[in-house]
């Protein structure tokens, strides 16, 4: 695998891993810290077998759940508002409206959750599901228990389920059907078993209710009064001073929960909204209630109306309590209201164990996040960079542009429909704002304030004044299931109480809501109300879902402003729906863009293959440097069939242009060797005057027939020349495939390098000598066949070029030097003014170099003494492995041509098997004469050598010294300054 294609992958994984990290710590910045306090979302519950014993809370308009820590960081996402239940609900429906109303975590961590569904107008409940998520797998959970209902039921935001407990057994739940409660369990099989049936006293309905078994089930009605069925269904009343429900528009107990302690006692905690405090009773000693939490026991009680208890979850060790300082409605993540959490342990000590603050905190995680962002910011950008300049090196092809472009194109046009439907769809608001007030105030008008001003306590519900302006607003026929609802509000000693609220049935008479509300603009215009200000509008998002909503006041007979009325509309449900038709126009859309994208891209896959038809048979032109006919066939009538038979035309002109160059250059690589322009690394269109190249260790090679003169003398030119191209001819192929190049042809003889292969330069020489040799007796026929004369034969079958020269016998003389070679080129040049005015007449590559010469010279020495391949000793010093020749030293040699003496070596491997035998023989002695003559005992050298021309009557180089010794006998001796050297030139003269 390429480098660059693994630094490729590693930035590639290292930009998923930073945009991993920057997502999870984006959700655990601005998902950790909700936009409704979590605490506001009234639905937690406390996970005691896990090791954090983290906390599960719903928020988002009660459509998402979260876990966070007990410092109320984000721990883990179990469930998005956005992502329409993980897309785990039934796909034919027309949106996926839904709120969480309960939820409960068993001793294994197991997180069950009651979701209710509602229609478009984000009321009426059409379905309820039980999940379970498992604490090892979030995002798959299990559908236990579902229960649909009809729309003419009219089941507000909540349904009949209700009351979620876990046991060790399995998970408990009640189903309130009218007048009878049936108790239900779902065993660990996810069966759903009725275990315990019970009727509800006439007259009355369940406002809340918990337990697990007959005699563990309490529950509080709408009058305010709370109830415990016993073993035999019956609901006995507990005492009113438990639950101070005789008081003066005094709420109704709130959060029911039935747990045990540390020691295994039952009891029944609940939440006194006006008086902020946690109370609990004990189950079997009904007739006492206890204080659990309240102001009071706070180490700084804060003062009346600057805190409230959002709620309580109760373990079998602890209680944990969720409070708000500053409840209001908080319209921003900088209001500074801040959420505390307390715990009460087994011995009733309260501790505080968390503060959420996010005004506090988030500028260092959104700095954070940013920076992280800007972080993987760069690293696309220098993916993208580095992926451009290294895997596509630096070119985009059209697919890639055309991608770009359309992808953005697409991008846009699909975001601009979103833009403009939306656009389109938000005209309609100021039509239903217009049409809400119209209803407020005409609502207002029916309502009787008198009757609205006698309702004082919670079993005022069902008294004749509650029911005459129940029947008021009924009678305003205002429709549930296109979204509106309409709520009123009892306005007494300064202060707003619900008395019916159309879109929370959970809200009970008198329950302290407004304080939930504070300042925001939802309070602040039924407060203008209440005021007298004859109609208000406002716009609100909080645990409840989104609405907007019309307040109109409710006046007595006395003009007296004594409640407000408001007409409202959920816009959750409508909003969903606008978005699922956004989402829906947005598929058409993308799904025409889409094909017509992959419409586009076939387009051009089809030209862009045409394209590459071009590039490769250009590819195919160049590798073939014109030798090979390409031709791409393009048999469209469009531009780019144009420019394929341009190109075809273009093809075949480069492809004789091509063919005539390279025939030119063989041409010229005939004249001139291929070996100089690699040596000068340049091309013959490059060569100019005076470049040169001094090439270290090589072997020079001069090669010449003997007697050439006496062999072509009186012959006519062909016969000259074919008998000079048969020698050639018989030791070219040798040089080649020794790695040598013929550097110059000379009068009878080649003049050859060999760049470093000293042995392969001598297999060459030895096998050059041996092939002529061998071609002799071939050679006269050959020449006769090769000329116009060989169709002159006589009756015998002989040419007349063989009876002309009979005797014709060819013969080789090599001479090898190791040493240094000058090659250049040479020539002569024009005169101009200017150097560029200058012109080349004639050039012509040589070697030169004093090594080249004495070569040469070597050479005519070589036929002088009568030897085959004549070498210098420092070519036999570089031989790689010298055992496998035979050879002999001659001496050191003095010859015309050359001043000082030098070393030369007879290697006789070529000669005939005669004279390699009597070489052989009389090698010792030649090498122990050789010593005298060289020590100046020319009597006994002569003596040496006259020996081995008795055995060797051919021996040139014998007789050479032999006749030198005689002279120097009679000249009685040599000079002072003798060197021991054989004067070639004096001993043939002599």
């Amino acid at each position: 695998m390429k480098k660059t294609t693994v630094i490729f992958i590693i930035l590639l994984l290292s930009l998923s891993i930073a945009g991993i990290m920057t997502f999870r710590l984006t959700m655990s910045t601005f998902g950790g810290f909700f936009e409704d306090s979590p605490m506001l979302a009234n639905l937690f519950a406390v996970a005691s077998s896990d090791p954090d014993k983290g906390i599960y809370v719903i928020d988002s308009g009660k459509r998402g759940l979260k876990k966070v820590d007990r410092e109320g960081r984000y721990d883990n996402l179990i469930l998005d508002s956005s992502d329409e239940l993980f897309s785990l609900t039934d796909k034919k429906e027309q949106y996926n409206n839904y709120i969480i109303n309960d939820l409960d975590v068993d001793s294994e961590g197991n997180l069950y959750i009651l979701r209710s569904y509602l229609n478009m107008g984000d009321l009426v409940v059409q379905k309820e599901q039980i999940w379970k998520y498992r604490p090892d797998d979030w995002k798959a959970p299990t559908l236990v228990h579902e229960q649909k209902y009809e729309d003419n039921q009219a089941l507000i935001r909540s349904g009949k389920i209700t009351s979620l407990t876990c046991r060790q057994d399995g998970l408990y739940f009640f189903f309130v059907d009218n007048q009878e409660v049936t108790l239900k369990r779902i065993g660990t099989d996810n069966r759903v078993n009725p275990l315990f049936t019970f009727p509800i006293p006439d007259g009355r309905s369940i406002h809340e209710i918990t337990g697990y078994m007959p005699g563990w089930i309490y529950y509080t009605t709408e009058l305010g009064e709370l109830y415990r069925v016993d073993s035999r269904g019956e609901s006995q009343t507990v005492p009113a001073e438990l639950t101070s429900n005789t008081k003066k528009r005094s709420a109704i107990p709130q959060f029911l929960h039935l747990r045990n302690d540390a020691d295994g006692n039952g009891f029944l905690y609940y939440i006194m909204p006006n008086e902020n405090a946690l109370y609990r009773i004990s189950i079997s000693h009904p007739e006492q209630r206890q204080v659990v939490f309240s102001g009071a026991m706070l180490p700084s009680p804060p003062p009346e109306g600057a805190w409230l208890i959002n709620d309580y979850a109760v373990t079998d060790h602890e209680i944990i309590v969720a409070t708000n300082d500053k409840p209001n409605n908080k319209t921003s993540r900088s209001d500074s209201s801040e959420d505390k959490l307390y715990l009460i342990d087994g011995q009733g000590s309260v501790k505080m164990i968390s503060t959420f603050n996010p005004a506090a905190k988030e500028w260092v995680d959104q700095g954070t996040v940013l920076l992280l962002c800007m972080v993987v910011i760069l690293m696309m950008a220098y993916t993208t960079y580095f992926a451009y300049l290294h895997i596509l090196n630096r070119r985009l092809n059209i697919m890639i542009k055309q991608s770009l472009v359309s992808v953005v194109v697409f991008a846009i046009v699909v975001v601009g429909v979103g833009i403009v439907m939306r656009g389109q769809l938000e005209k309609y608001n100021p039509n239903i704002t217009e049409e809400m007030k119209m209803l407020a105030q005409s609502g207002a008008r029916f309502i009787e304030g008198d009757a609205l001003q006698r309702i004082e306590q919670s079993r005022d519900c069902k008294g004749a004044d509650y029911l005459k302006i129940q029947k008021s607003l009924h009678d305003l026929t205002i429709d549930e299931q296109i979204g509106y609802f309409s709520s009123l509000y009892q306005f007494a000693g300064g202060k707003l109480y619900p008395v019916i609220v159309g879109n929370d049935p959970d809200i009970s008479l008198f329950q302290p809501v407004m304080a939930l509300l504070g300042d925001g603009q939802y309070p602040a215009s039924m407060k203008k109300c209440a005021q007298g200000s004859p109609i208000e509008t406002a716009t609100v998002q909080s645990d409840l879902g989104r609405w907007g909503a019309a307040f109109a006041p409710v006046k007595n007979s006395q003009g007296q402003v004594v409640g407000v009325f408001e007409v409202g509309r959920q816009s959750h449900g409508f909003e969903m729906k606008r978005e699922a038709m956004i989402s829906s126009i947005r598929e058409n859309v993308f799904t025409s863009m889409t094909a017509l994208f992959v419409a586009f891209m076939m387009v051009t896959l089809l030209l862009q293959r045409r394209i590459r038809q071009l590039r490769d048979s250009v590819h195919a032109l160049e590798a073939s440097h014109g030798t090979v006919a390409t031709e791409v066939s393009v048999t469209s009538t469009d531009e780019l069939g144009d420019l394929g038979r341009q190109f075809n035309h273009m093809a075949r002109q480069i492809q004789m242009t091509i063919q005539h160059v390279t025939a030119l250059k063989e041409a010229y690589s005939r004249f001139f060797p291929e070996h100089y322009l690699k040596a000068l690394n340049k091309e013959i269109t490059e060569l100019k005057l005076g470049d040169n190249r001094e090439l270290d260790q090589t072997v020079i090679m001069v090669s010449n027939l003997r007697r050439f003169q006496e062999q072509i003398k009186g012959k006519s030119s062909d016969y000259i020349f074919q008998y000079a191209n048969l020698f050639f001819m018989q030791v070219g192929e040798v040089i080649q495939q020794q790695g040598g190049v013929i550097c110059e042809y000379l009068e009878s003889g080649v003049f050859v390098l060999f760049e470093g292969d000293v042995d392969g330069a001598l297999d060459a020489a030895i096998e050059m000598v041996q092939r002529v040799r061998a071609g002799n007796r071939d050679a006269a026929s050959l020449i006769a066949v090769a000329s116009d004369e060989a169709s002159d034969v006589d009756r015998n079958g002989v040419s007349p070029l063989e009876n002309r020269n009979p005797a014709m016998n060819m013969k080789a003389g090599i001479a090898l030097h190791y040493g240094q070679v000058k090659l250049g080129i040479m020539g002569t040049v024009t005169e101009g003014e200017k150097e560029r005015d200058k012109k080349a007449e004639r050039l012509e590559g040589n070697i030169l170099s004093p090594d080249v010469t004495l070569s040469m010279l070597m050479d005519k020495l070589a036929e002088v003494i009568d030897v085959s391949i004549l070498t210098t000793a420092a070519f036999i010093g570089e031989l790689k492995n010298p055992d496998q020749y035979q050879f002999r030293s001659i001496g050191k040699l003095r010859f015309r041509g050359w001043e000082r003496a030098v070393e030369m070596v007879d290697v006789y491997d070529s000669d005939s098997e005669y004279q390699k035998r009597r070489k052989g023989a009389s090698q010792n002695m030649f090498n122990d004469a050789i010593r005298c003559y060289q020590n100046g005992g020319f009597a006994v050298a002569r003596q040496g050598f006259l020996e081995v021309i008795r055995q060797n009557p051919e021996d040139k180089v014998a007789q050479l010294y032999f006749f030198q010794c005689d002279r120097y006998i009679a000249a009685g001796g040599v000079s002072d300054d003798w060197d021991g050297a054989l004067n070639v030139t004096e001993a043939e003269n002599g």
